[in-house]
C-alpha cells in the first residue's frame, strides 16, 4: 500500500484550491470509493478542504471513471478542468489531454510547486496522436 504523509496531503489540497482560485477552473480530485488507500485519502481531502476558503469554487472528490467522463465532457465544450490526481495518473494525463486537444503534448508545461520551496517544471514528451 502506498504511504503518503499528512503534510503532503495538506499541501496537495492547498495547491488544488490555490490553482482553482487563481484560474477560475473547476477542480476534481480523482479518488476511488473502493480502494482502501483512496478511501482514506478522500476523508483527508474533505477534512483539509475545510481549512480553505472554497467559496465560489467548484471542487469535487469523485472516482476516476466519473472524473474522466466529467473532464472529457468539459473538454468537448472547450472548458479546462484541474485534475487533482496522484503522480502516476498525472504523468498519463499530462500527455493524454494535450494530445486530444492539440494533437501533441510537445507544448505542454506542468509546473508543480514543491513543499520545501522550488518547483518541478516538466515539458511534454512530444507524444502525438496517430495520423490518419
Amino acid at each position: 500500500m502506498p504511504v503518503v504523509t499528512d503534510a503532503a496531503i495538506q499541501d496537495w489540497v492547498k495547491l488544488a484550491v490555490t490553482r482553482g482560485r487563481e484560474s477560475g477552473m473547476n477542480v476534481v480530485f480523482w479518488l476511488d470509493t473502493e480502494r482502501p488507500h483512496e478511501v482514506e485519502l478522500r476523508k483527508k481531502v474533505k477534512e483539509y478542504l475545510q481549512d480553505h476558503d472554497t467559496e465560489g469554487l467548484k471542487i469535487q472528490v469523485v472516482p476516476q471513471v466519473w472524473a474522466m467522463r466529467y473532464t472529457l465532457e468539459r473538454l468537448i465544450r472547450g472548458k479546462d478542468t484541474i485534475a487533482a490526481t496522484g503522480n502516476i495518473l498525472r504523468d498519463y494525463l499530462t500527455d493524454l489531454f494535450p494530445i486530444l486537444e492539440l494533437g501533441t503534448s510537445a507544448k505542454m508545461l506542468s509546473i508543480v510547486p514543491l513543499m520545501a520551496g522550488g518547483g518541478l517544471y516538466e515539458t511534454g514528451a512530444g507524444g502525438r496522436r496517430p495520423s490518419t
